[in-house]
């Protein structure tokens, strides 16, 4: 739509026209209430085809808007104009790290203070498992004191329609920046960001992008395949390290880049005075490097393109001549043709309401029920089922007995309770089920008799996973790379500083295990004096565990297997190799189930014998699993489907 100067947009009259891009216009305006300017974003609405998409866009643009942070542009209010939504923020009248780059006019204190900041925001929306997706110079704006602020947080990946902001989808982004796991397609995490803060790193120093292509496949192949050139190619005063730091935050799996943006922005700075920092990388058994140490520094800094060496030169890409990177082979580019072709054939199978029939070559059908925004987590309470709505901020309850093939109410809402903002986890403990929500750190109590949320209680740091052992809350701390224990009123009773990122729980009858994803390591904690009693490192990502009261299982990530651990000694007594991604684990009493997200899959492991039994198509990306009995021989297994906003069910007799 067109928008006029001197329209009133509510309360917000046009000034000016400042900006102009794929997604639509960028306008000054001003608030009288207020006696302020503010920026306005009204996209077109050609990015929003369906109403679905359009609702959608709204809840997730109110959940960035809850993003509280010193360097995250703040979003002021959202509203509608002739079918156009359109987002207003804070104005700021510094202009962008791009117009800077171009204009030469950074010094090293300056830009490194500017990434340092973006780092920061970045790490703070990762906690809580928001993702920005396209991190460019053109997104990083300044205010008249020369603070960075990271504009446009998910409004790229909300204005597309697909699921959430960290979801499997379509190319979204600026492709000089994507990182090869965006420009696969695959769901992502903070770690996409990383490599693109990493590029914009490599740009300042150097006055040019790693790459150099003109179409977007030949972006795409140059992320996915080839080297990263070094920066002292470009620029051969820049210490040794500084190479080292970069290559490490633009390798190609994401698993080998640094844990935080913070810790990739405190590696660079040490680099750039000659010392060498210990990173933790998000795959690595140890951290790399053994410290500190220092060189001489560098005679000149960042001497590029004919600056001085006082300056950050950061020519535009668009004017550095570079041999260009080959154009994808034709075999290639029809291979990325068909792939595209199978996921638009796919989100097209999961378009429409109610439940959807899937039936795998053999064995039982699999029905598949809409729920809200992002599923994230299930759990049973024995006669229905719990499921955490990420970006919906809700809890939804389901009917789930009674369940017939055809025309059953299974699937159907009995109630939806909302509650505080992104809820990551679920638990029962026998007579509450218990939400913790990822943008505060609050814990929800609901009364499932009642019918009403009875309770909510702080949390101290950010939750990630929940386990509930005699009448005590077990929650791991990602971020803060910690366990803690609560009891049923809300008090903490203690807290254990573990290794990097602790994520997946299980209680084995004398210990809980916890998974150590950045650390490659698992521990055990005595419940009944919280001490590290076990320490067991692990080759790749562990994630989900399960229990099968015998053995300690163990989900690795990145690999496609899962670890059958004796949970006494430690030691490994099998693997068995799964499907892509196995997200999560359970134990229906008999058998052992994994869901992998990448493949849309769910298996059946034999305990005993390490064996699959048998594999199910399920839709939407497997997240997590919960069982309930239907009697003697008789289970239905739920899948919560988080990217296409579903959970299936799977019956088994």
């Amino acid at each position: 739509m067109s928008v006029e100067i001197g329209q009133n947009l509510k309360q917000y009259t046009i000034i000016e026209r400042i900006g102009e891009g794929g997604m639509g216009s960028v306008y000054v305006a001003r608030q009288p209430a207020m006696n302020r300017f503010v920026a306005i974003k009204v996209i077109s609405a050609d990015f929003l085809t369906s109403k679905e998409s359009h609702d959608r866009f709204q809840r997730e643009v109110e959940i960035i808007a809850k993003l509280e942070h010193p360097h995250i542009l703040p979003v002021y209010d959202f509203g509608e104009t002739e079918g156009s939504p359109y987002i207003v923020m804070r104005y700021l009248s510094g202009g962008t790290l791009q117009d800077r780059m171009r204009q030469r006019s950074l010094t090293q204190e300056q830009l490194l203070r500017s990434l340092g900041q973006i780092a920061e925001a970045l790490d703070y929306a990762h906690e809580r498992g928001i993702v920005h997706r396209d991190l460019k110079p053109a997104n990083i704006l300044y205010d008249d004191r020369g603070n960075a602020y990271l504009a446009d947080f998910g409004i790229a990946k909300a204005a597309t329609g697909e699921q959430d902001l960290t979801a499997t989808g379509g190319i979204v982004g600026t492709p000089a920046y994507m990182s090869p796991e965006q420009a696969r397609g695959d769901r992502l995490d903070g770690r996409t960001d990383i490599y693109s803060l990493a590029i914009v790193a490599y740009h300042a120093l150097t006055g040019q992008l790693p790459f150099q292509a003109v179409t977007t496949w030949e972006w795409i192949t140059s992320h996915l395949s080839a080297p990263v050139p070094s920066v002292l190619d470009i620029n051969a005063d820049l210490p040794v390290m500084v190479d080292e730091v970069l290559q490490t935050a633009l390798a190609k799996k994401a698993a080998d880049r640094p844990a935080k943006a913070t810790q990739f922005m405190q590696a660079l700075q040490a680099a750039l005075r000659g010392e060498k920092m210990a990173l933790t990388l998000e795959g690595a058994q140890s951290p790399a490097g053994t410290g500190v140490t220092t060189t001489a520094p560098p005679a000149a800094r960042f001497a590029a393109a004919g600056g001085t060496a006082a300056t950050v030169v950061a020519a535009d890409a668009a004017t550095v001549v570079r041999p260009r990177q080959a154009a994808p082979t034709k075999w290639l580019r029809l291979a990325l043709i068909v792939t595209l072709l199978v996921v638009v054939v796919g989100a097209a199978l999961l378009m429409g309401s109610g439940y959807l029939y899937f039936r795998t070559t053999q064995g039982p059908t699999v029905q598949t029920y809409a729920v809200g925004d992002s599923p994230r987590a299930l759990v049973s309470d024995g006669q229905t089922i719990w499921v955490a709505n990420f970006f919906d901020s809700t809890v939804s309850h389901l009917q789930a007995s009674g369940c017939q093939e055809r025309n059953d109410p299974c699937g159907q809402a009995l109630d939806t309770f909302a509650v505080d903002d992104l809820p990551v986890a679920l638990a029962y403990d026998g007579r509450s089920i218990w939400a913790a929500s990822a943008l505060n750190g609050r814990l929800s109590q609901i009364d499932p008799a009642t019918r009403e949320i009875t309770a909510q209680y702080q949390l101290a740091n950010l939750p990630s996973n929940l386990l509930i052992i005699d009448d005590t809350i077990w929650i791991t701390h990602s971020f803060a790379d910690k366990v803690s224990q609560y009891d049923l009123a809300g008090n903490m009773l203690g807290e254990i500083a573990v290794g990097a990122s602790p994520f997946g729980l299980a209680f084995t009858g004398q210990a809980i295990w916890v998974s150590e994803q950045n650390s490659s390591n698992l521990v055990a904690i005595d419940p009944a004096t919280r001490a590290v009693v076990n320490s067991v490192p692990v080759t790749g990502r562990p994630g989900a565990l399960a229990f099968d009261g015998r053995h300690l299982w163990v989900a690795i990530e990145d690999q496609d297997k899962l670890l059958q651990l004796d949970p006494v000694t430690g030691q490994l007594v099998t693997e068995v190799g799964v499907g892509r991604r196995p997200l999560a684990l359970l134990f229906d009493g008999r058998t052992l189930w994994s869901a992998h997200e990448v493949g849309n899959s769910v298996s059946q492991v034999d305990p005993a014998t390490g064996q699959i039994i048998a594999s199910y198509t399920v839709p939407g990306g497997p997240f997590a699993l919960a069982w309930i009995s239907c009697g003697p021989d008789c289970g239905d297994l739920w899948v919560a489907g988080q990217e296409g906003d579903t959970v299936s069910r799977i019956r088994l007799e």
